[in-house]
């Protein structure tokens, strides 16, 4: 009984790997009525033309 206690301690711990956050982002769609032909993307840290 206690092995097989240790060995689903083993499977759960293993299991549980942390994930890389995502730091992307898509964005589609369609922009009607624009004038300019640039867009602007902003961020706390930095800005994206």
């Amino acid at each position: 009984m206690k092995k097989l206690v240790l060995i689903l301690v083993a499977i759960v711990s293993f299991s549980c790997k942390n994930e890389v956050p995502i730091d992307h982002t898509i964005v589609s769609g369609k922009i009607l009525n624009n004038e300019t032909k640039e867009l602007s993307v902003g961020s706390e840290d930095r800005k994206v033309k």
